[in-house]
C-alpha cells in the first residue's frame, strides 16, 4: 500500500512539488564557472523531502 498525495505533500517542508525549471537551475549552476570549487558532493533538489527520508 502506498501513500496518498496529501500524505506526500504533508511530508515535504516546502509544501509543493518542485518544477523542472528548479532542477535546471541546479544543473546550470553546477555546469557554470561559479561552481568551479565544488567537487564530489551530492546536491538534493527536493524541497526538504530528502532530509526527512
Amino acid at each position: 500500500m502506498g501513500i496518498t498525495v496529501d500524505q506526500l505533500f504533508g511530508a515535504i517542508p516546502l509544501k509543493r512539488m518542485g518544477t523542472a525549471q528548479e532542477m535546471v537551475e541546479m544543473v546550470a549552476f553546477l555546469a557554470s564557472e561559479r561552481a568551479s570549487y565544488i567537487t564530489g558532493h551530492d546536491h538534493f533538489v527536493t524541497g526538504g523531502f530528502g532530509d526527512l527520508a
